[in-house]
């Protein structure tokens, strides 16, 4: 049974490597940015900025054009999106507690000093009109109680 299950691999496994597209792919270019996150047991690990540019690809002779191009970047040392200090904060709260937006803005402000108002408002807005945080009436904490307030969601949530 242990054969199937993978049990003792745990102690096999020590170093891990998670990746992600940080933007979406550009197939007419064969362009691809990665988010590659490696990681050990000891403690080791890094947050990479993987870019990989193929060139166009010719579908009649199955072949890119030009020489493939990559190149590797430490993440960390690059400020975080604004997106990513938005995501980020909302992944922070509970169904039963959700912050309003002008909540969200300030707190990006507080992440990352560099933030401009005005830049936080255009990106939340934008996340909200491509769908990918949702606004609705919901519970807000005010003082010791809750009031009903246009809140924000990572994700759409189920109605019941």
């Amino acid at each position: 049974m242990s054969s199937i299950t993978w049990a003792g691999g745990r102690e096999w496994s020590g170093a891990w490597c998670l990746m992600k597209h940080a933007r979406p792919p550009d197939l007419a270019q064969q362009q691809f940015s990665l988010e590659v996150v490696v990681g050990s047991r000891e403690g080791n690990g890094a947050n990479l900025q993987l870019e990989i540019n193929l060139g166009p690809l010719d579908p009649e002779t199955m072949r890119h054009a030009g020489v493939p191009t990559w190149s590797v970047t430490d993440a960390a040392a690059r400020p975080p999106a604004i997106e990513d200090l938005v995501s980020s904060y909302l992944w922070t709260f509970q169904d039963d507690d959700r912050p309003t937006k002008s909540d969200v803005i300030k707190a990006v402000m507080n992440m990352s000093k560099k933030v401009k108002r005005a830049d936080a408002m255009a990106t939340v807005n934008v996340m909200i009109t491509e769908g990918r945080i949702s606004q609705r009436k919901g519970p807000h904490r005010e003082g010791e109680g809750f009031k009903t307030r246009d809140v924000l969601y990572l994700r759409g949530p189920v109605d019941a």
